[in-house]
């Protein structure tokens, strides 16, 4: 599997999917409805998952890639 995260996308990706699901799990109390809690859960999930493997499709369908390239 080729990665096409760098380590800066990653921890982005990882805090905003941390973020991202305490807002979820909190949403009841700042009026978010529960269709919004679970979007938020969703993309929550999609950002850690993405995150801690390195390898997003998006980046693949478009042809981006965030890791650093070294010189050989």
């Amino acid at each position: 599997m080729t990665h096409n995260e760098g380590n800066t996308d990653r921890i982005v990706r990882s805090v905003a999917g941390i973020g991202l699901g305490v807002i979820a799990i909190e949403a009841a109390p700042l009026g978010i409805p529960v269709v919004g809690q679970i979007i938020l859960a969703i993309a929550a999930i999609i950002l850690l998952l993405t995150g801690i493997v390195g390898l997003c499709p998006l980046y693949s369908l478009f042809g981006v890639n965030t890791m650093p390239r070294h010189p050989h």
